[in-house]
C-alpha cells in the first residue's frame, strides 16, 4: 500500500466550488433573462473538466481507450456537448420566470 492522491477529496472540493459558481450564475442568468439551458451547459463543461483531470491521478485499473482511460473520453464528451450547447442552444427558450413557470412546478408541490 503506497501512497495515493485522495481523489475523492479533490473531486469534492471541486464539485463544491462548481456548484458554488454554478448557483451564481444560475442567480445572474435569471436576473438578467437569459435562456434556459446555460447552466446544465456550463455543468457538462465543469464537471467534464473535473473528472478528466481527476482521471491522471487515479491509481485503479480502468479501460484504456489509445493514451487516455475511458472516463476521460466520456468526461471530454461531456465538455464538448457543454460547449456546444452553451454557444448554440438546443432550444431558444426564455426563462421560467417569463414562461409562467414557477419552481417547483405547482404540479408536484402538494406530493399528491
Amino acid at each position: 500500500a503506497g501512497y495515493f492522491h485522495p481523489t475523492f477529496l479533490y473531486e469534492s472540493i471541486l464539485n463544491f466550488l462548481l456548484a458554488i459558481i454554478l448557483w451564481r450564475t444560475f442567480k445572474k442568468n435569471q436576473q438578467a433573462g437569459k435562456p434556459a439551458g446555460r447552466v446544465l451547459a456550463l455543468y457538462l463543461i465543469g464537471y467534464g473538466l473535473i473528472r478528466f483531470l481527476m482521471e491522471f491521478l487515479r491509481l485503479d485499473e480502468t479501460a484504456m481507450l489509445g493514451p487516455l482511460r475511458l472516463p476521460q473520453v466520456v468526461a471530454g464528451v461531456m465538455v464538448v456537448v457543454g460547449y456546444v450547447f452553451f454557444k448554440n442552444p438546443p432550444l431558444n427558450l426564455p426563462p421560467a420566470r417569463q414562461r409562467g413557470e414557477t419552481f417547483p412546478p405547482s404540479s408536484i408541490e402538494g406530493g399528491g
